[in-house]
């Protein structure tokens, strides 16, 4: 098991990133529902456990993605580290499309990866 306990919260000037668990499952429904991905609190409780069970076995990161006042507004997340140059998937509620600030959150992912000894291959605006 790798120890990703160090790679959250990623704290930006404009956003906190840290992992699902940390967000009321009303909300991480609320946004699912908005990216077209969920239907009800039993899907997103079950996304939740699945995506840290895999960031706990090592084979991915994902991070919600809340504005200043701690609204959930996206996720980011990288589905394969198996590879030293990854693919990061991130999708923002259309409601904040408009003001999202990628580039920030591309670089706190960038310095972030660098100090696991990964890279981005592709930076990819949907999940």
């Amino acid at each position: 098991m790798n120890n990703f306990e160090g790679l959250h919260p990623i704290m930006t000037a404009s956003y906190n990133l840290d992992w699902l668990t940390k967000y009321k499952v009303k909300d991480v429904e609320t946004l699912r529902t908005n990216l077209n991905a969920d239907q009800g609190p039993a899907d997103s409780s079950t996304f939740v456990n699945d995506v840290m069970r895999k960031i706990m076995d090592g084979q991915q990161l994902c991070w919600g993605i809340s504005d200043k006042a701690g609204n959930l507004i996206g996720i980011v997340a990288i589905y394969d580290l198996s590879h030293p140059a990854v693919d990061v998937h991130y999708q923002v509620a259309s409601a904040h499309q408009a003001s999202f600030n990628a580039a920030e959150v591309k670089t706190s992912i960038d310095s972030l990866l660098a100090g696991i000894n990964h890279q981005i291959d592709q930076w990819v605006p949907h999940l």
